[in-house]
């Protein structure tokens, strides 16, 4: 049996050299070009023959590691080779994480050494910053999104481990102590096929997912809040679905290849319904206005397919921004929101916007003001905060000044 294991792991290496020697055969011209034009430069005039190969074999080598780093041959091929071996563990070029093959199939960052994060400091932050906003009638709903590791599910390697629904149930649980308003969106999807709402090879959640939340939470503004939001908003039959076949390799396949990982379709869910929308993000000189497409949606990122180098998912409202501001023209009675925001949010953000008369969108990871200030100043109908269970283990998300 060791035998057998060891020539499987033999042929396997071949494979791998093999490999990259036909990947790179590929780029021979250009490579031997490069070789001999730096050759021709810096040549002495009369070199010796151990001068001349110094120079190739140089040259050699930094043209060889471009060309690879242009294809990312090298990232293929490795994952290429771990899918093989079928290992579910692989080592991260940032040493502190790993990349794990959950067992549904799709690909998960976790810390390495992780340890659950003790909430009771996020809960008295939100908790204060409700009592202050509740003084000037503002009030605060924390949501809690889904992470792509199921609750209660073993879904992860023997030996791994990691703690963003635990943390996620611990705050919530205080925050109801504290009598602070909260929605868990977690139970809003199918527990039977949970996986299909998440990207193989990344961490979000897909386009129709975010859908689904953003029914709940507007189901949750009019029956508890009060607010005018139209059901033909929020009806999926009011929207139409452009897919794009394995256009997206997610920030996980992009550390293992499509070799390991695959591909994700992703789609773009727009209204049929006139829209006029006005979106602001001054912080990257972004103005934008008129209908729905032309707006909080960046048709530019699904352009051209490009794995390694492109992110489909910023297709929705653009990315992650210190603060961005979406005014509805066509919706001048709907609610005031301002959404403190993950990249979660990203995905949920063009369809929030059509239920509103203002949307603003704030990062604390980017934004360098007083959150409390801006709250009180811009005074909006309501503050969301929308975090996934996952972004629980980083406590700066929830230091409020």
């Amino acid at each position: 049996m060791k035998e057998k294991k060891r020539f499987a792991a033999a042929a396997l290496f071949l494979l791998f050299i093999f490999g990259m020697f036909f990947y790179l055969l590929r780029d021979f011209n250009s490579i031997s070009g490069e070789v001999l034009h730096f050759y021709q430069k810096n040549r002495s005039e009369n070199p010796t023959i151990w001068e001349k190969a110094s120079l190739c074999i140089s040259k050699t080598e930094s043209a060889v590691n471009d060309s690879a780093d242009r294809s990312h041959g090298f990232i293929e091929l490795f994952g290429g080779v771990q899918r093989l071996l079928s290992k579910r563990v692989i080592d991260d070029y940032d040493p502190e994480n790993i990349v794990v093959r959950l067992s549904n199939g799709t690909l998960q960052l976790i810390a390495k050494g992780a340890s659950e994060q003790d909430m009771t400091g996020a809960a008295a932050s939100l908790s204060r910053l409700h009592q202050t906003l509740a003084k000037s009638n503002i009030p605060l709903l924390y949501i809690n999104a889904p992470e792509k590791i199921q609750e209660g599910a073993k879904v992860l390697p023997t030996g791994i481990y990691e703690y963003g629904n635990a943390q996620a149930d611990a705050l919530l649980q205080k925050l109801k102590a504290q009598s602070v308003p909260a929605l868990d969106l977690r139970g809003s999807f199918s527990q039977a096929n949970y996986g299909a709402n998440f990207f193989v090879t990344d961490h979000h959640w897909k386009p129709e997912a975010a859908f689904t939340a953003f029914q709940t939470i507007c189901g949750t503004l009019r029956t508890q809040y009060g607010f005018s939001i139209p059901s033909a908003v929020t009806d999926f039959e009011n929207y139409s679905v452009l897919s794009y076949h394995n256009y997206f390799l997610g920030s996980q396949g992009k550390r293992v290849g499509t070799l390991y990982a695959g591909t994700d379709d992703i789609s773009l869910i727009a209204p049929r319904f006139k829209t006029s929308l006005v979106y602001d993000v001054a912080s990257h000189g972004i103005h934008r206005a008129g209908d729905y497409l032309n707006t909080v949606i960046f048709r530019e990122r699904v352009k051209e397919k490009d794995y390694f180098g492109g992110n489909p998912y910023t297709m929705y409202a653009g990315g992650d921004y210190a603060l961005g501001r979406i005014v509805n023209n066509d919706n001048a009675g709907g609610p005031k929101i301002l959404m403190v925001r993950d990249s979660f949010a990203g995905a949920i953000t063009p369809f929030l916007s059509l239920a509103c008369s203002k949307l603003e969108t704030l990062d604390l990871r980017y934004f360098t003001g007083s959150l409390t200030q801006y709250i009180l100043e811009t005074k909006p109908d309501i503050v969301l905060y929308l975090y996934t269970a996952s972004s629980t283990s980083n406590q700066t998300l929830f230091k409020v000044n």
